[in-house]
């Protein structure tokens, strides 16, 4: 299990109006601040988003990642509602209070998710 490393506060989100909490971008997770190094949940929730860059590559990831967000735009008419339905979000929230997951997740567990 590749645990990623982790980079607080960066450039990258000095340049974005309104930065995420976290943000999984291989092989690095990005944290706006560095007391969230402790936060066990975030940390796993990023995890397995670096497990699904892994499998389906970096560049693959995100189209699928994007695509899944225009179509769940359709669906729902609402930007937050279409963001924690994309399928790798789906996966990252329903497991991350597991701090075991990884350790068992099958691989291509994200696509259960795709038609839930």
């Amino acid at each position: 299990m590749f645990e990623g490393i982790i980079i607080s506060k960066p450039y990258l989100f000095r340049l974005l109006s309104n930065p995420p909490t976290a943000m999984a971008l291989f092989p690095f997770i990005l944290l706006k601040e560095d007391e969230y190094r402790h936060q066990k949940t975030l940390l796993n929730h990023e995890r397995i988003h670096l497990q699904q860059e892994i499998e389906l590559g970096i560049v693959p990831f995100y189209i699928l990642y994007v695509a899944n967000y225009c179509v769940n735009l359709l669906i729902y008419r609402d930007k937050h509602q279409a963001y924690l339905n994309i399928c790798f979000e789906r996966e990252a929230y329903t497991n991350d209070n597991n701090l075991d997951y990884l350790k068992n997740r099958k691989f291509g567990a994200w696509y259960k998710y795709l038609f839930l």
